[in-house]
C-alpha cells in the first residue's frame, strides 16, 4: 500500500467544499470537459468526414464502453494498492496521448483500438476521483455530496456539446483532436495536485450494510469475491438498465436531429447537463425529507417519459423539454444509487464496489450503443428511443423487488 494521508476528517467536520474535495472535482472536471467535446464530435467525425455508417457509429462507442468496463474491474484493486493520485494521472495520460493521435488515423481497426485506449483511461480516472470522493466526503452527506461531485460532470456536459460544435466550425476536423487532449494534458496537471488520501480506519458501513455482507458472504469464493464486491450489484444493475436506454440520446440524438431538420439539437445536452446540475444541489434534502424509496421510482419513471417525448417530438422545443427531464431524473437517481454502493460497502473495499458501479454503466451504454446503432441501420432513428422509455422501467421493477425481498428478508422481533 502507499503511503496516503488520510482523509483527516474530525468527527465534528461536516463540511464538504474542502479544499481537497474541490481540487478533486477540478481534475475530474477537465477530463470530463474533454470527453464531453470528443462526445459530440466523433459520430459527426465519423459519418462527415469518414463517412461511416451508423453501425460503426455505435461500435466505436461500444468499444470504448467495453474497453472501460473491463480495467473497471481489476482498477478498484489498484486503487487500493497505489492510491487514488497515481491512477488519476496515469488515466489522464492515457486519455490525453490516445486523443492527440486520434486524427492521424483513418481505418477502423485503429479507430477502435484508439477508442478502446480512451476507455481503458478514463475507467482509472474516473474510478479514483469517484474514490477519492467518497473517502473526502462526511459519512452523514454521502448522498449529497456525490451529487455536489457530479456537478463536474453536469458543467461539462453542459457546455461541452455545443463549444464541440463551434469548434469544429472554427478550426475543423483536422485539428479539434489537438483541442481536447490539450484539455486532457491539463487534467494531467490537475491530476498531480490532488492528495492521496487514504480511508478513516473507524469508516465502516452502516448496520443494514452488514447485514447484507453476513447475508452475501457465504457465496465470495475464490477469484470471483476479488474483483466484484456483490453489495454493488443491484443498484449498479439498476443503472445499467437505464444507461442502455439514455445511450439512445448520447449516441443518436445529433443526427437524428439533423434528419429531422432541428437546428441546434446540441441544446438538448445543455438543458439536460443544466437540470441535471439543479438535481445535483437539491438531491441531498429531497432524499432527507422523502427517502429513497420515494425518490428513485419518480427519477426512473421521467427518464422514461423523456425517452418517450423525443420519440414523439418534432421540433426543437419539445426535444428540450424531454432533455429536461431526463436531466433531472438522472441526476437524482445517480447520487443516490451511488450512496447505496458507498454505503453497503466496507470502506476497504470501496475502491472496488465504486468501480463496479461504473463497470455496470459502461455496460449499458456499450451494448446500448452497439444494439441501438443496429437498430437505427434497420429500422430508423425514431423506434430507438420508443423502445429505449422501456428500460428506466425494467430498473424500477428491479428496484422494487429487490425491496419487497429484503422486506421479507427482515425477521420479525
Amino acid at each position: 500500500m502507499v503511503n496516503d494521508k488520510p482523509s483527516g476528517k474530525s468527527p465534528q467536520d461536516n463540511r464538504i467544499f474542502t479544499t481537497p474535495f474541490i481540487v478533486l472535482m477540478f481534475a475530474a472536471f477537465l477530463l470530463q470537459f474533454s470527453m464531453s467535446l470528443q462526445g459530440t464530435a466523433l459520430p459527426l467525425y465519423m459519418q462527415e468526414v469518414l463517412f461511416r455508417s451508423k453501425t460503426d457509429v455505435g461500435m466505436m462507442l461500444t468499444a470504448f464502453t467495453m474497453v472501460s468496463l473491463v480495467f473497471r474491474f481489476i482498477v478498484g484493486g489498484f486503487i487500493e494498492r497505489f492510491g487514488v493520485r497515481l491512477m488519476m494521472i496515469i488515466g489522464s495520460a492515457i486519455m490525453c496521448v490516445s486523443t492527440l493521435v486520434f486524427g492521424l488515423f483513418t481505418t477502423l481497426p485503429m479507430l477502435f483500438l484508439l477508442r478502446g485506449i480512451q476507455g481503458a483511461g478514463f475507467a482509472f480516472q474516473s474510478s479514483a476521483s469517484n474514490t477519492a470522493a467518497s473517502y473526502i466526503l462526511p459519512k452523514t452527506r454521502i448522498t449529497e455530496g456525490i451529487g455536489y461531485f457530479g456537478l463536474s460532470m453536469s458543467l461539462s456536459q453542459a457546455i461541452g456539446p455545443l463549444l464541440s460544435l463551434t469548434t469544429v466550425d472554427l478550426v475543423g476536423y483536422d485539428n479539434i483532436f489537438y483541442i481536447f487532449g490539450g484539455i486532457a494534458f491539463l487534467a494531467i496537471l490537475a491530476a498531480f495536485a490532488v492528495k492521496n488520501i487514504r480511508p478513516d480506519e473507524d469508516d465502516t458501513p452502516s448496520a443494514a450494510a452488514e447485514q447484507i455482507v453476513e447475508i452475501t458472504a457465504s457465496a465470495k469464493t475464490g477469484f470471483f469475491s476479488k474483483i466484484i464486491e456483490k453489495s454493488a450489484i443491484m443498484p449498479s444493475l439498476c443503472f445499467a438498465l437505464t444507461g442502455f436506454g439514455a445511450a439512445t440520446t448520447y449516441a443518436f440524438l445529433p443526427t437524428y436531429g439533423i434528419s429531422l431538420g432541428i437546428g441546434n439539437i446540441g441544446l438538448y445536452f445543455t438543458v439536460q447537463a443544466c437540470a441535471l446540475a439543479l438535481s445535483r444541489v437539491t438531491v441531498g434534502k429531497l432524499n432527507k425529507h422523502i427517502g429513497e424509496k420515494r425518490l428513485l421510482p419518480i427519477a426512473m419513471c421521467m427518464m422514461s417519459v423523456s425517452f418517450l417525448g423525443i420519440f414523439l417530438s418534432k421540433s426543437l422545443m419539445p426535444i428540450l423539454i424531454c432533455g429536461a427531464l431526463y436531466g433531472y431524473g438522472n441526476g437524482v437517481m445517480s447520487p443516490v444509487l451511488n450512496a447505496m454502493v458507498i454505503n453497503r460497502s466496507s470502506v476497504h473495499n470501496r475502491g472496488r464496489a465504486i468501480s463496479i458501479f461504473y463497470a455496470f454503466i459502461d455496460i449499458g451504454f456499450g451494448l446500448g450503443s452497439a444494439v441501438w446503432g443496429i437498430v437505427a441501420d434497420n429500422f430508423g432513428f425514431s423506434i430507438i428511443f420508443a423502445a429505449a422509455a422501456i428500460f428506466p422501467l425494467f430498473s424500477l421493477a428491479l428496484y422494487m423487488t429487490k425491496l419487497r425481498e429484503k422486506k421479507q428478508a427482515v425477521p420479525a422481533v
